[in-house]
């Protein structure tokens, strides 16, 4: 197979040092940017909609900083001022240290887990006395919910911004052979516009989740899967794929020919020790 075009849908990288560009000069490809969705906040009265009192919690979860964003224009222009003794619990240390775009850092107690959701449930397990707000978006992993859930966390979702598809009226998919998909609104945006059962072009996908959706919403199979022990990224996927390709031998190694099972996560299991979480302190 002739490859020298593949779409990555996400945006481009802002530094020309990346693997992509060393990938594009070693295998002589070219490589199109293009998100497939777009993230929207949602509207005051939509937001106040969903009657969660802000208030009446003691604690947020924080997963992006797209969340954190949202979630402190929303409840400005609601003029809710949250209180000092409010804690905030993120999944990294990057996303706890922006907090300090709209909190004073030093006056809260602010907590990170070690870079996955599975360590911030840990932590937030170990504080079940605490009622927490959990900002997401509207296409947000429905497996989170079920986690916190199952591991006795009381919280209450709430929806701060929509994901919105891109206009493809302008792309032609037969333009390309490789297409990289991040997440499953992307698979939903691309199955909705093109017959991917149909066409010739291979699809890579980063996470079990966007590989689950390739199967239920686009009918068919993902032949570049990341991250896995041997490719633990899409770039690094697609650098090994190509060089395959190059040599005409097999690529079955890359590729999901069934549906990936969704772990469930309960940080009570017996067979699994705790990751030690850090709180931020100033």
């Amino acid at each position: 197979m002739n490859i020298n075009r593949i779409l990555i849908s996400q945006p481009a990288p802002t530094t020309e040092k990346n693997p992509f560009t060393d990938i594009a000069t070693k295998h002589k490809v070219t490589f199109d940017f293009m998100p497939l969705i777009n993230i929207q906040p949602v509207e005051l009265k939509e937001y106040r909609a969903q009657r969660v009192d802000i208030l009446a919690h003691q604690a947020i979860i924080f997963t992006s900083k797209n969340a954190i964003d949202y979630f402190f224009t929303l409840t400005t222009e609601d003029r809710i001022t949250i209180p000092e003794s409010m804690k905030y619990f993120c999944t990294t240390e990057t996303i706890a240290l922006y907090l300090q775009k709209y909190i004073v850092y030093r006056k809260r107690k602010i907590h990170f887990a070690q870079n996955s959701f599975q360590s911030l449930v840990e932590l937030l397990a170990k504080n079940k006395d605490l009622k927490y707000i959990f900002p997401l978006n509207d296409s947000h992993k429905e497996e989170q919910i079920i986690t916190l859930n199952n591991n006795g966390v009381t919280f209450s979702k709430l929806i701060v911004s929509h994901t919105v598809p891109a206009d493809l009226s302008n792309v032609k998919l037969n333009d390309y052979q490789i297409v990289a998909l991040y997440s499953p609104a992307e698979v939903k945006t691309l199955a909705g516009n093109f017959d991917l059962v149909n066409s010739d072009v291979k699809i890579a996908t980063f996470g079990l989740l966007t590989a689950k959706e390739i199967f239920e919403t686009a009918m068919t199979t993902v032949d570049i899967a990341a991250p896995s022990p041997k490719f633990p990224s899409i770039a690094t996927a697609l650098d090994k794929f190509l060089i395959a390709n190059s040599k005409n031998v097999d690529v079955e190694e890359f590729a999901l020919r069934t549906a990936p099972v969704i772990p469930q996560f309960s940080c009570t299991s017996k067979t699994r020790k705790p990751r030690p979480a850090t709180a931020v302190a100033k």
